[in-house]
């Protein structure tokens, strides 16, 4: 993913944009809410295949501060891997995966 796809299709993951726990149809995700707002975003942008620093461009965050993020998300659910936190994203309806051959 280049930061030019990162900042045009993650863009609506910054801190303005809607809560990742609440669907379009309003019903709010319960699993979704055992992390924080931003351990949702994070969380949203890994399931994308974000990398840290893409995570950290597109939230205005530092790198460091997304990897803490990233761990603390982590242990809250119990998972023992960035992929494994992405497939929950996407099971969770955080995210939609990306598409095969980096298309965006």
């Amino acid at each position: 993913m280049s930061t030019r796809d990162t900042r045009a299709g993650l863009a609506a993951s910054r801190t303005d944009a809607p809560d990742p726990a609440v669907r379009l149809d309003g019903q709010v995700n319960e699993a979704a809410l055992r992390l924080t707002r931003r351990q949702r975003q994070i969380a949203a942008l890994v399931g994308r295949g974000a990398s840290n620093r893409e995570i950290g461009q597109v939230l205005q965050l530092s790198e460091r501060s997304v990897e803490t993020y990233v761990s603390a998300s982590l242990r809250r659910l119990g998972l023992r891997s960035r992929t494994r936190l992405a497939l929950w994203a996407v099971a969770h309806n955080l995210a939609r995966p990306p598409r095969e051959g980096g298309a965006g």
